[in-house]
């Protein structure tokens, strides 16, 4: 085991294995020291920043870890999320008409609240709910057409289908899917 500095036990020597920070030693491995100076500077498939080292500086995305492929849910292209607040907390629904839907197009959607001091805004504004962290989550969209889900580590979480995200990891979206995030807020996912 290698000490990180920042106290952790690692059991990689060049990055730390529990948080991420780079080990610092003597001299670096001719592979490390290689890979950083001729990689290209990737985006975060979560967040967009560049890839400055194996854990995304922003977002803490692992850019190493191997995931498999989501299984097929049939179409994904034509979807859109449709804004409620959850029955139970309390919030009177909200009239047919004046419910938010949002159509799930481009390559990504940012899911959170506006802030105009850090210049965030939204494609999926929830202002409405104070327990929506401003960089809540992101809706993806693969090569395939089929979207899917990432947590952004958000303050509060992200369930989706009853079941709580976990943060950085892709989960695919299909018509159907429920996800409740903040306070009182539910997105459903529903074909157009």
């Amino acid at each position: 085991m290698t000490p990180c500095p920042k106290g952790c036990a690692s059991l990689d020597a060049e990055w730390c294995s529990e948080c991420g920070a780079r080990i610092v030693t003597g001299t670096a491995s001719p592979v490390a020291a290689g890979r950083e100076a001729h990689a290209p500077r990737e985006p975060c498939p979560v967040c967009g920043t560049p890839r400055t080292a194996r854990f995304c500086e922003r977002c803490r995305h692992d850019f190493d870890a191997v995931s498999p492929p989501p299984a097929s849910r049939g179409e994904g292209g034509c979807l859109e999320a449709v804004v409620t607040a959850d029955a139970t907390a309390g919030e009177p629904a909200a009239p047919a008409d004046r419910v938010p839907v949002f159509r799930l197009q481009g390559q990504e959607l940012l899911v959170g609240r506006r802030s105009v001091i850090r210049d965030l805004y939204p494609e999926i504004a929830l202002d409405d709910d104070a327990g929506v962290s401003h960089r809540h989550a992101k809706l993806l969209r693969a090569a395939d057409g089929h979207w899917s889900i990432v947590d952004l580590g958000s303050s509060n979480g992200t369930e989706l289908n009853g079941t709580l995200l976990v943060p950085g990891a892709r989960t695919e979206l299909g018509a159907g899917d429920e996800i409740r995030l903040g306070l009182k807020t539910v997105i459903r996912i529903r074909e157009r």
